[in-house]
């Protein structure tokens, strides 16, 4: 199968999630939770983890250039500053160029295309793909599954979340767990029963 680039990647999830995607970190844990639910696709991003999950530099870069070429536009509402930080939510819009350029990828990579076309409406049907707090924690999870290698309680990924600098409670573990059964990513008795 024919993998494109990050570029492309960023643009067709896009198209495909209307041409708009509200928040830079929904974007990031939405394409790392994709990249987990289709391990045999090598898709070239490395994620490690960051303040709000799994975070890809890859990603970031790419968005700022895909800014900076006329395929994004982007805009900001802004909430203020909370905790010494400003908070900020980036809504990233293809223009008509990105649109064009998104139906370049599907043609071009028209397998890759109809697998991220299946796992994505996956993600979305959860209902939580542009939830920042539920979308985040699924990711934490994911990333601490993954790392342990085993089912793990309620209590023993919050404890290793916070050995990673991430808080996870109760209700938003609730809705992540649930999110990576919907998504194929856990299985029921994994820690939702716990």
């Amino acid at each position: 199968m024919n993998i494109p680039n990050v570029y492309a990647l960023l643009i067709y999830l896009i198209e495909h999630n209307g041409g708009s995607f509200h928040g830079k970190t929904n974007i990031h844990k939405n394409i790392y939770l994709l990249q987990q639910m289709m391990p045999r696709i090598d898709l070239p991003l490395k994620f490690s983890p960051y303040f709000y999950g799994p975070f890809s530099q890859d990603v970031s870069e790419a968005l700022d250039l895909l800014e900076s070429s006329g395929l994004l536009k982007v805009s900001a509402i802004d909430y203020g500053v909370r905790d010494s930080f400003e908070v900020r939510k980036y809504i990233y819009k293809l223009t008509s160029s990105g649109r064009s350029a998104a139906e370049s990828v599907k043609k071009n990579y028209n397998e890759f295309a109809s697998v991220i076309d299946s796992n994505f409406a996956k993600l979305i049907s959860t209902g939580y793909h542009e939830n920042t707090k539920v979308i985040s924690t699924a990711s934490k999870v994911k990333h601490i599954l993954s790392a342990e290698k085993k089912s793990l309680t309620r209590k023993s990924i919050q404890a290793k979340a916070k050995e990673l600098g991430w808080e996870i409670n109760t209700r938003d573990l609730s809705a992540s767990v649930k999110v990576l059964v919907d998504i194929g990513l856990a299985r029921t008795g994994d820690p939702s029963q716990k």
